[in-house]
């Protein structure tokens, strides 16, 4: 599937959208600030708003995250907006973004 299409994408759908952020504990609060902003930018110059925005703060690339684990798994969330892939999974995004595909959602990511 191809992100810059999803990028393009108009919001007709009545989709909602929700923004997703993971941070490692090491990571800065104000690295989080700068990073949503741009998110909200972003989905803002596309006529999208997000009804949700989620961050999760873990140890490390294998941590738990359930957050993302709800948010995956809310039907009403038509788009999750994330700065790369490896926000959602390192290894496991095809086979998420296909899963997600099949019930009409999609992730758009904001770096490809």
């Amino acid at each position: 599937m191809d992100e810059n299409a999803n990028l393009q994408s108009k919001d007709l759908s009545g989709n909602t959208t929700a923004l997703y952020i993971c941070l490692m504990n090491s990571d800065r609060r104000s690295d989080l600030d700068i990073r949503m902003n741009r998110l909200l930018k972003e989905i803002e110059s596309r006529g999208w708003h997000a009804i949700r925005t989620i961050t999760e703060r873990v140890d490390g690339p294998d941590s738990p995250r359930p957050r993302l684990l709800s948010l995956l798994s809310d039907p009403s969330i038509g788009k999750i907006v994330v700065e790369c892939r490896e926000q959602i999974s390192k290894e496991g995004y095809p086979f998420i973004e296909a899963a997600l595909h099949a019930q009409g959602r999609s992730i758009v990511l904001v770096d490809s």
